[in-house]
């Protein structure tokens, strides 16, 4: 049939109703082809691999589902919202309190003050 034939018949409504028909036909009998393939394939295939796959799809017909691996990952973020860290890349921090106990060049406690009485 040449590419001219094939138009002018395509134009026809007798013929769109016949390609209709048959596509219907073959649509309709692709799914139960399907079906006894896959059955087929879930008992006889050489392959575990093959045999399972086809068994889960079988199994999802009838609304059975293997189990779905969960894979959780959770990130954790903090942040210091509102404090004000001052000039701490110059080291100026201001009014800073003096908390040591004494002058560096003083002993801190009286163990020191005794081993240097000692000497």
């Amino acid at each position: 049939m040449t590419d001219n034939a094939l138009y002018v018949a395509l134009r026809k409504p007798n013929t769109l109703e016949l390609l209709k028909q048959e596509s219907k036909a073959l649509r309709s009998s692709a799914a139960f082809r399907a079906f006894a393939r896959m059955e087929h394939l879930a008992e006889n295939a050489d392959s575990e691999h093959v045999r399972m796959k086809a068994t889960e799809w079988l199994a999802g017909l009838d609304g059975l589902a293997p189990v779905k691996r969960v894979d959780s990952r959770h990130r954790v973020t903090h942040a210091f919202v509102d404090y004000d860290y001052g000039e701490f890349q110059g080291y100026d921090y201001g009014d800073a309190l003096d908390v040591t106990d004494c002058e560096p060049d003083e002993p801190d406690n009286k163990s020191e003050q005794d081993e240097d009485q000692a000497a």
